[in-house]
């Protein structure tokens, strides 16, 4: 059983469904690490207090979390994110072509 540190955060209301970070943290890390392109690419996915990790080529690149609603990324050394998506498909699409398309 795989155990995620994922930070305390407050449930989020999508329609009638409240969802926590931490769920759909654990979705998206999943579907990551389920990805066959960035285990090629030799990107690398790890839960964190601040969400979810990504380092390709061993380098932290930046940080994944859910936030009021929607994925929000955070690269390395940046305070607010610079790309937000609403669904894992897109969170997952936007690391394998940008994030770590260039490793």
């Amino acid at each position: 059983m795989m155990t995620l540190s994922c930070r305390a955060n407050s449930a989020v209301s999508t329609g009638a469904i409240r969802v926590s970070s931490s769920i759909m943290e654990v979705q998206l890390i999943r579907s990551l690490q389920a990805e066959p392109e960035l285990q090629k690419r030799g990107c690398g996915v790890a839960a964190t207090s601040e969400g979810i990790l990504i380092s390709p080529a061993g380098r932290n690149r930046g940080v994944w979390a859910w936030r009021n609603g929607a994925f929000a990324y955070t690269p390395q050394g940046f305070t607010a994110p610079t790309v937000e998506v609403e669904t894992v498909a897109e969170a997952v699409q936007h690391t394998v072509q940008v994030i770590c398309g260039d490793s």
